[in-house]
């Protein structure tokens, strides 16, 4: 049982919902003080991926995710930045001790997410991080050798193998 006794800060990216999500879940068992917060990141808003219907969009369900954070009593912080370098600001700045997330499978996301852990870790803030939106990560379903699957319908068989001997466990709101 982990004891309620620290400031931790969940950090949201594309996962911006309350029910089922598994880093908000753990953060929230395990906090004392809870922070939520969303970046957003200036290189995604000035990129090309993100036009108006899509900022459209993210801003919506931003409002809506602080929303429901607000009928359970806690607030959405938002902020506008370079996660990597905005995120240890911020947990120095709080005094937080545990930051938590979901991971995200990107090339970009897997590198920011790396430069985050690291300048949390120097802080001493302890990194705990979440299986979120996948059944299983690319690493968990593996061929007879060891290696990545390259055809679809062995790793489909995989997949349903796995998951009819092993079924994930949701986790109630």
């Amino acid at each position: 049982m982990v004891s309620r006794s620290e400031r931790v800060l969940h950090w949201f990216r594309s996962d911006l919902r309350v029910r089922d999500n598994r880093g908000l879940a753990a953060a929230a068992r395990r906090a004392r003080e809870l922070v939520v917060l969303f970046v957003l990141d200036e290189r995604l808003l000035r990129g090309d991926a993100l036009g108006a219907p899509r900022l459209h969009f993210l801003l919506g369900c931003l409002e809506r995710l602080a929303a429901e954070l607000e009928r359970r009593g806690q607030r959405l912080v938002v902020r506008r930045g370079d996660p990597s370098r905005l995120l240890p600001e911020l947990l120095r700045e709080w005094r937080i001790e545990c930051v938590t997330w979901n991971h995200d499978y990107g090339p970009f996301a897997r590198r920011r997410d790396a430069s985050v852990r690291r300048a949390a870790e120097a802080l001493g803030v302890a990194v705990d991080t979440h299986k979120d939106r996948v059944v299983f990560e690319g690493d968990e379903l593996r061929t007879k050798t060891g290696t990545g699957f390259q055809v679809y319908t062995p790793y489909r068989n995989a997949w349903w193998a796995r998951f009819e001997a092993d079924p994930p466990l949701v986790e109630a709101a």
